[in-house]
């Protein structure tokens, strides 16, 4: 008998409690019962008092004991799904050797951060995916804002648990003197150190302003889930439960996030902020989208675990990819729990999906600043916001914002297009980073500092792992005007228009003599006077080039007699190359 955790927000639990309706029918189990509850409350909270529905109230442990009083053995397998595992261990914790002893048989882990996520790091922090309705509803600062009161969030940060299985910071920096706000804490390597930083201990840093700058947490709230955590990652299961887990991997998760600096030069009439700090995902393979494979394993006692790679199993069905919060419709995750719960008085052992480690790649292309990006395949499948929808349809893609910046997660062995869109005037930066089969990430190229507007349309291509030359087109003529490496080396860009302005500028910074400057500038007006005339008659052209091919003699002889440059003379001599061959 089963109770299942059902957070708030789409249906996502179809198939599996179709799965539990049938185990029902079969007289497999007497009953289950879903357990929704406020994610925002701390698990413990969730596990002890009541939980107000919109017509009722409910406590967990009441409807715990209900089903133990129905079941058929006297005893209730708990289910929990994320977070809900998290309850469930608080449950335990709580009445595990009171009132439920003797009263649960077995206890089901799905995609359980049991160390917490590095995740939730980047969403208090820096609102990572937390706008509703795209700032429409709320705006991702209005949410983070939020966020840190509320005890449910802190839960999810790394606990100490966490720290001890890993071997590298989860936050870093470029080692930039602005990046000093972060670096003071040194490597944030332990809770305590992760804890200095979220809750400003030095005092180093002042309230953000900006999505790209860290929030400062909540001191009392975080200090209570601290101790939490040490209860639940030292947490062992009563005697007689037995303890089982499911953990997604080979989907790209967050790991950690590095602080780099950013700065345009001050003479860029488009840079606001000449130097500001952002926050970058690092990501590997090892993880469900949400939560990382070592966690959702945390568990220290006896226990059987159960790993399904994720992309393998994606890439064998067209339908909706099963990720982190839709672990509960995996095939072999349906597989695996009605083994567990069948077992032993159905059948003889529990099916483990196979698995040997994960080899997927993945490119992750990052915007930053006024621009929108959108990743299209060759089906035409596409990943981006389109008409205000996040869309993902290549299988194993992502899209999501961290502090102000834009980020496609793709597959490494899908060839795609990328489309760039001006959303504002400014300037904007390319970061493509890639994560081999080992799940390192590693900077594939850096365009900084890119010039961008509401006309400005740029795209470039991957196909076999090679990536094409950036093409911009900056005025949205549909033409264009400037390719570029995405390391910012520019192959080919058009030659600047000059006006007879230009030329009358550079002959009155001449410092010619009186006499010999009016002669120069009789012929530019003349000149000029005939390419407006052009339009009406032909010849009116050829006069013009005249004029302007007689005043670039006259200029060659001023450059030998050493009245004029060499090097002024090349400058004007490209101007008057220009309108001579601008249309007429």
């Amino acid at each position: 008998d089963v109770i299942d955790e059902i957070p708030s927000g789409g249906n996502i639990y179809e198939t599996f409690l179709d799965q539990m309706e049938e185990l029902k029918s079969d007289k497999v189990i007497r009953d289950f019962e879903p357990f929704a509850y406020d994610w925002r409350y701390s698990v413990f909270d969730v596990a002890k008092e009541d939980v107000i529905y919109e017509n009722e109230t409910k406590h967990l442990l009441d409807e715990v004991l209900a089903l133990a009083e129905e079941s058929y053995t006297g005893k209730v397998t708990l289910i929990g799904h994320s977070n809900g595992g998290l309850v469930a261990k608080a449950l335990l914790y709580e009445y595990g050797e009171t009132y439920l002893a003797g009263k649960i048989d077995k206890f089901i882990m799905i995609g359980t951060p049991q160390l917490g996520t590095p995740k939730a790091i980047g969403s208090m922090l820096h609102g990572l995916d937390q706008s509703l309705g795209f700032g429409l509803v709320a705006t991702a600062d209005t949410i983070r804002q939020v966020t840190r009161n509320l005890p449910g969030a802190y839960t999810l940060l790394p606990s100490q648990g966490y720290f001890n299985e890993i071997s590298e910071p989860v936050i870093t920096t470029d080692g930039s003197e602005l990046a000093e706000l972060v670096s003071t804490y040194g490597d944030i390597d332990s809770a305590s150190r992760l804890q200095n930083f979220l809750l400003n201990s030095l005092g180093n840093r002042d309230e953000a302003m900006v999505l790209s700058e860290p929030i400062i947490l909540n001191a009392q709230i975080s200090s209570e889930a601290t101790d939490m955590q040490n209860i639940l990652d030292t947490w062992h299961a009563p005697d007689g439960v037995e303890v089982y887990e499911v953990v997604g991997t080979g989907l790209a998760t967050i790991k950690g996030y590095r602080y780099r600096e950013f700065s345009c030069a001050e003479s860029n009439p488009s840079c606001i902020l000449h130097s500001y700090l952002k926050p970058f995902p690092i990501m590997t393979n090892e993880g469900d989208q949400t939560v990382m494979g070592f966690s959702a394993e945390g568990y220290k006692g006896d226990k059987v675990t159960a790993v399904v790679d994720l992309k393998e199993e994606n890439s064998k069905f067209a339908t909706i990819d099963r990720t982190h919060k839709n672990l509960t419709e995996s095939d072999s995750v349906q597989i695996f729990v009605d083994s567990v719960i069948k077992y032993p008085y159905f059948t003889d052992s529990v099916i483990i999906p196979e698995f040997t480690r994960v080899n997927s790649r993945y490119t992750i292309v990052g915007v930053h600043s006024p621009v929108s990006i959108l990743a299209k395949d060759q089906a035409g499948n596409q990943v981006g916001v389109v008409a205000g929808e996040i869309k993902t349809e290549i299988s194993g893609s992502q899209y999501f914002e961290l502090g102000d910046s834009k980020y496609l997660v793709l597959p490494a062995e899908i060839d795609v297009s990328i489309e760039l869109a001006g959303t504002g005037e400014g300037v904007y930066s390319l970061s493509i980073d890639e994560v081999n089969e080992s799940g390192r990430q590693s900077q594939k190229s850096l365009l900084a500092n890119a010039t961008t507007s509401l006309t400005m349309k740029a795209e470039f291509a991957i196909e076999n792992g090679v990536y094409s030359l950036l093409k911009t087109d900056l005025d949205g003529d549909g033409e264009t005007d400037l390719e570029q490496t995405l390391n910012g080396e520019v192959i080919n860009e058009p030659d600047p228009e000059y006006s007879y302005s230009d030329l009358r500028e550079i002959i009155e910074n001449l410092n010619l003599k009186h006499n010999l400057e009016k002669g120069l500038m009789v012929k530019v007006r003349l000149a000029e006077f005939f390419s407006r005339e052009a339009d009406k008659k032909p010849v009116f052209s050829r006069l013009e080039t005249r004029i302007l091919n007689s005043l670039d003699r006259v200029l060659d002889r001023y450059a030998k007699r050493r009245i004029i440059s060499e090097e002024d003379l090349s400058q004007i001599k490209v101007i008057i190359n220009n309108l001579n061959q601008n249309e007429k």
